[in-house]
């Protein structure tokens, strides 16, 4: 109880088909960066399936855009979507106006995905927080849908690993780094640190005409004021969709601060122009003093590629009706956080939960409760080549 163990189990990078891409930095394998790189997860917390994609930035070829997944019923991964052949990856020449083919893996176009590739798939990205999954009763199948939301924005069936058609509109002057979505239903909030929201629609019938082509899934709605800044950087994000929540842990001294975001309810209110009011201030306080480590700036640094809070392992425990946070380092701390309901929330070091390994550039939700009868555990990706880790909490 309350201990991290490793999964007697294969790693990621036990599926990852060879042969190895290169990376323009001369890296014969890019593959490490899947997870690395800035990489997060969307997590299916009806079958209890995680599922992972990242690389991207020269960190990775641009075709090592494979999608993976976790089971928490075998504790194997397996593979979604195959990554693209090399010769799909492209560019996209703004000027001109038209894709450019990347020849090599040395060529130094071979970078940052910014269009779809010339199969049709998104190109390797960081993925931060703005990988998310749509439940089947929404998705009209199965398995449920990912959405991909970068410059390029896409949808994969869970069912038959077919993405449909790419929207990719050219707007390369929209900044994506650190970038945070949230889906409600088809809805999809795409949160910058400028005090606002971009809001599309990613529903089936929801169609427009792109660069790409003439019959897109998705659809830009608008921008709005979110009434508080959801800073993008310096932070963890921590998804609750069964509440229909989000809330962002952020560093001291910024004009964000801990904030919860009530979705749902500022979607059913229909008001699309300022949500000041389903945004509420969250103070941290502690019986044993764990809340100030919260409250130290160097915790949550985005300059280093080791920082204990900065995209920690944070996920929703639905079941306990509390946050369990794993910070990145190892024998970095695991802390439980309760009182949702209200806006002051009890942190608590949890006792002898020690990280077994690093999670380097941050786990973002690479760390999700899943339960096996009455039994509830944690279970935590840091690599491509280390075994799944668990933890159990109830």
């Amino acid at each position: 109880m309350n201990r991290w163990l490793t999964v007697d189990t294969h790693t990621l990078d036990d599926v990852v088909p060879r042969p190895r891409y290169a990376t323009k930095l001369g890296q014969p394998d890019g593959s490490p960066s899947i997870v690395n790189a800035w990489c997060g997860a969307a997590y299916d917390y009806v079958d209890q399936v995680m599922y992972l994609s990242g690389g991207g930035h020269g960190d990775s070829h641009l075709c090592e855009n494979g999608v993976y997944s976790l089971s928490a019923s075998t504790l194997r991964f397996g593979v979604v979507r195959e990554r693209s052949p090399v010769s799909a990856a492209q560019r996209w020449d703004t000027l001109n106006r038209r894709a450019i083919p990347v020849l090599s893996a040395s060529d130094p176009l071979n970078e940052s995905a910014d269009m779809p590739l010339a199969d049709g798939t998104p190109g390797a990205s960081h993925t931060y927080d703005s990988l998310d999954w749509v439940p089947p009763n929404v998705a009209g199948n199965q398995r449920g849908a990912l959405l991909m939301f970068n410059v390029t924005k896409s949808v994969l069936d869970l069912d038959t690993g077919i993405y449909d058609t790419a929207h990719f509109d050219g707007d390369l002057g929209i900044d994506m780094s650190y970038r945070i979505v949230v889906m409600d239903g088809w809805n999809a909030m795409h949160a910058r640190a400028d005090f606002f929201y971009r809001h599309w629609d990613f529903a089936p019938a929801s169609r427009s005409v792109t660069v790409w082509n003439g019959d897109s899934r998705g659809h830009f709605l608008r921008q709005f004021e979110s009434g508080r800044r959801v800073v993008y950087n310096h932070k963890t994000m921590i998804r609750m969709p069964q509440r229909r929540e989000f809330v962002i842990l952020a560093a001291p001294g910024g004009s964000s601060g801990h904030v919860r975001v009530r979705l749902g309810q500022a979607m059913d209110s229909g008001n699309r122009s300022n949500w000041s009011a389903f945004h509420d201030a969250i103070v941290l306080t502690s019986a044993d003093g764990s809340h100030r480590e919260f409250d130290t700036a160097a915790n949550w640094l985005d300059t280093s590629p080791e920082t204990q809070l900065f995209a920690a392992g944070g996920t929703y425990d639905h079941w306990g009706q509390c946050l369990w946070l794993q910070s990145n380092l190892e024998g970095g701390p695991l802390y439980r956080l309760s009182g949702l309901d209200g806006s002051t929330w009890q942190v608590e070091r949890v006792r002898d939960a020690q990280a077994l390994s690093t999670s380097i550039n941050g786990t973002y939700h690479r760390c999700q409760v899943i339960v096996r009868g009455s039994t509830r555990c944690l279970l935590r990706v840091t690599s491509t080549t280390t075994r799944p880790e668990v933890c159990r909490i109830a």
